[in-house]
């Protein structure tokens, strides 16, 4: 088909020599008309996809079946319609578990109130703890009668509601309390009260608040607070709701505490640093507190106190929103039912349905 010659050396010997070899070539000096057709059956060759067929090349479609084809339906299925007895299937599904939820809501609250109910039986016990321990560091020795048993007497929480507890200790509420944290004295003043509120609301800046509506059957206790001190990092106090059960003080809630405003929104989402919310920098800082009741409590008498102590911490926290807040966890525990001592721990700040407490309070006299 085409010519190759091999040279070695520098001779014309066409004898291959294997130590020296050229590299192969075309002689197409010349070219015969058999080697030009043979190069042109390799071009050809290599153009073609060494002889591979090419793939098929699309069928041409009109005009008109394109519009057909834009007019038809699509052919992937449709989504079925739920029928009737299926949207009324899961409805009732729905219904079943916002009825379990409202259960496991009320069974709670039942909780958190048997909880708090037993506060003052809690304090009972703690303070007999207290007395022994007095009295075994004294060296004296208890007696196992209860009727003789000191520590058992001042724990006793039989006290007649008439004789422990008058209505001159709460005819005239507080605004303006003194708090003691440690070897500071806190100026605390309750600037508003509402024993019905819809919603609490909170962390207001920019022209924007945050609120937490209230649940049914519920409402909201809220007050706004300021707190000066020339401390730099306080314990602010407490608010708790009272009401009266067997002739002694129980808790119905303890409201919990959040800043009252924010600078900026960036400020409020910790990007930049609030003085204003800092006791560092500050002396006054401005609060509010909130908490929900059932409604059916506040058809009877109420009182909120504040705690005379300092026990909410402050915490940070960078990537929290807002990224400073005051945690009660420390204020719980029971509360004491003697009067002497519930009035060393507590201020009264204000009274719901003060008539009926009155009342309460010299049934008997």
């Amino acid at each position: 088909m085409f010519m190759v010659r091999k040279t070695a050396g520098t001779g014309d010997d066409e004898t291959p020599n294997p130590r020296k070899e050229s590299p192969m070539r075309f002689n197409l000096s010349s070219p015969t008309p058999t080697a030009r057709a043979s190069l042109f059956c390799v071009l050809f060759i290599a153009l073609t996809g060494c002889q591979e067929s090419a793939p098929p090349l699309a069928p041409v479609v009109t005009t008109a079946e394109l519009v057909v084809r834009m007019v038809e339906p699509a052919t992937t299925t449709p989504e079925t319609t739920p029928t009737a007895a299926e949207i009324a299937a899961e409805t009732a599904k729905i219904r079943a578990g916002t009825a379990e939820l409202r259960a496991r809501l009320a069974t709670l609250l039942a909780q958190n109130a048997r909880a708090q109910n037993d506060y003052a039986t809690a304090d009972s016990e703690a303070g007999k703890a207290a007395c022994y321990l007095e009295l075994a560091k004294s060296g004296k020795e208890t007696d196992a009668d209860p009727t003789t048993d000191l520590c058992a007497q001042e724990a006793s929480l039989e006290v007649p509601l008439t004789t422990s507890y008058t209505w001159d200790m709460f005819a005239k509420p507080k605004r303006r309390l003194p708090v003691t944290d440690e070897d500071t004295t806190l100026d605390v003043e309750v600037t508003s009260i509402n024993w019905q509120a819809s919603r609490w609301i909170s962390d207001r800046y920019d022209g924007s608040y945050h609120y937490r509506d209230v649940m049914k059957g519920h409402a909201y206790v809220t007050l706004d607070f300021q707190v000066t001190t020339e401390a730099k990092d306080p314990k602010l106090p407490v608010f708790r709701v009272f009401r009266f059960e067997d002739g002694r003080p129980v808790t119905a809630t303890q409201l919990s505490t959040a800043l009252y405003r924010w600078q900026s929104h960036s400020s409020y989402l910790g990007t930049y640093s609030d003085n204003k919310n800092d006791f560092k920098y500050t002396s006054t800082v401005r609060f509010t507190a909130g908490a929900q009741i059932p409604k059916e409590l506040l058809k009877q008498p109420l009182f909120l106190v504040a705690r005379r102590d300092g026990c909410q911490k402050r915490a940070y926290d960078r990537w929290a929103n807002p990224p400073v807040s005051y945690s009660g966890i420390d204020c719980f525990g029971p509360n004491p039912t003697q009067p002497d001592a519930f009035w060393t721990k507590y201020h009264v700040v204000a009274v719901h349905r003060g008539g009926d407490l009155k009342k309460l309070l010299t049934a008997g006299k």
